[in-house]
C-alpha cells in the first residue's frame, strides 16, 4: 500500500494484522524500482522481522524478493515465514515463471516458508506457497478468491548458516552497482545486467 505518514514521504509498506484487527509489524520497500523512483517514492531503511503467535516473519514487498540479500536478513533473525505481496501481477508468462523460480529458491536457501500474492488487475495475478525445501505447495493464477494452505514449522530443517563464512562476503558490501543499469524487469527494455 502507499504509505504517506513520514511527512513529504511517501513509501510502499506492507502490514501484517493479528486476528483481531491489531497492526502487529510493518515494513518499507527497501530496494524500489525505477518506476518507483521516477513517481516519488522512498526506500525504506530497515529489515525487521515482525514476531507474532504463529512465529517470526518478514515481508518482501514485490520485487525484494529479487534480493536474496534480504531474505538472507530475514532468516538470520529468524523468520520462519516471509511474505512477498506483489503489487501488480505478472506481466508475461517468462516472468511468472522466473517469480516463482526465485520465491522457491529464496524458501530452500534460508530454509523458510515463502508466501506470495498479487492483487486482481489486468496482468496475470499468481498466488504461491513454498516449503523450506523449496518445494510449491500452491501455485494459483486465481487471484481473486481465498486460497488456504496448512504449513508446519516444525518441519523447519536444521539451521544451515553455521557453514556460512561471512569474513569472505564483505565484497558485497564493498561493490556498488552502477545505478544508470537496469535491469529488463524495471525498464522493461532490453536485457541489461546490474553490474
Amino acid at each position: 500500500m502507499e504509505d504517506r505518514r513520514k511527512s513529504g514521504k511517501k513509501f510502499q509498506t506492507s502490514i501484517i494484522i493479528d486476528p483481531s484487527g491489531n497492526i502487529v509489524g510493518e515494513h518499507q520497500k527497501t530496494s524500489i524500482t525505477k518506476w518507483e523512483v521516477e513517481n516519488g517514492y522512498s526506500r525504506g531503511d530497515s529489515i525487521n522481522v515482525v514476531d507474532t503467535k504463529i512465529g517470526s516473519i518478514g515481508l518482501a514487498i514485490c520485487y525484494e524478493i529479487h534480493f536474496p540479500e534480504i531474505s538472507r536478513i530475514y532468516a538470520l533473525k529468524g523468520a520462519k515465514i516471509i511474505l512477498n505481496p506483489i503489487g501488480t501481477g505478472m506481466w508475461h508468462e517468462s516472468q511468472l515463471k522466473q517469480w516463482t523460480s526465485i520465491a522457491s529458491a529464496r524458501a530452500s536457501e534460508n530454509n523458510v516458508y515463502v508466501l506470495g500474492c498479487s492483487h486482481f488487475n489486468d496482468a496475470i495475478p499468481l498466488a504461491f506457497a513454498y516449503d523450506p525445501n523449496g518445494n510449491c505447495l500452491v501455485l494459483s493464477r486465481d487471484a481473486n478468491r481465498l486460497i488456504t494452505v496448512t504449513i508446519d514449522l516444525n518441519k523447519l530443517g536444521e539451521e544451515q548458516f553455521s557453514q556460512r563464512r561471512p569474513e569472505l562476503y564483505g565484497e558485497l558490501i564493498k561493490t556498488r552497482m552502477n545505478l544508470n543499469k537496469t535491469h529488463s524487469f524495471l525498464n522493461r527494455t532490453s536485457p541489461r545486467m546490474c553490474l
